[in-house]
């Protein structure tokens, strides 16, 4: 008998049994395996605190890091990334495709509210603030991130983060943008708003 897949299989006494849920040891809470990330050095494949704890934990030590660590730590990151993704494509792809599945998993609701930035957009909004990241000034790996309600698409609630900035945002609303910044999304937002031609009654 082989080796269980890594993931959501334990292996004790040579029987294989099916993790249906796991305790967090740090929050207490009974979970859905998808609440918590992999972890190979450990037993069942999964990490010991759910993806939650982690979160916070980050957070504080990043609150805790000057922004000169904070951007220093980003772009290392950011640069590992890219060598990994580079020299393992095809374990990027289905790494994406993991982290995707268990994100609709445990977040349904975020799936189906969250309103999606498409192309047309995206370039605008990286054309008015620029192609860099505006918490580390990262030019590569860039996204549309939404500052506040994340089924908000007007420009006033976007900005422009890398991957790595993105991902440790988090779900809390964190603007990166100068007064200018926002200035410049807020005009661009009314003329939009005034050129949009009216729609005659009857007419639909």
């Amino acid at each position: 008998m082989g080796r269980p897949p890594k993931g959501k299989v334990i292996w004790a006494d040579r029987v294989l049994r099916i993790v249906s849920r796991k305790t967090c040891p740090k929050c207490s809470r009974l979970l859905l395996p998808a609440a918590f990330g992999p972890d190979k050095r450990s037993a069942t494949g999964l990490a010991s605190w759910c993806n939650e704890c982690i979160g916070r934990s980050a957070a504080v030590h990043r609150d805790a890091m000057t922004l000169e660590e904070r951007v220093d730590f980003n772009v290392k990151r950011a640069a590992e990334k890219r060598r990994w993704v580079a020299a393992n494509p095809e374990a990027a792809k289905a790494a994406w495709r993991r982290n995707q599945a268990r994100y609709r998993e445990v977040h349904p609701d975020r799936i189906e509210a969250r309103s999606k930035v498409d192309s047309v957009l995206r370039a605008l909004v990286l054309d008015l603030l620029g192609n860099e990241c505006l918490a580390c000034g990262a030019t590569e790996d860039l996204t549309v991130d939404h500052v506040g309600d994340p089924t908000d698409n007007n420009l006033t609630n976007l900005q422009v983060l890398c991957q790595p900035c993105n991902s440790s945002k988090g779900e809390a609303p964190t603007d990166h943008r100068n007064e200018f910044q926002r200035a410049i999304l807020r005009r661009f937002e009314q003329r939009a708003a005034q050129q949009k031609p009216e729609v005659e009654p009857g007419s639909t």
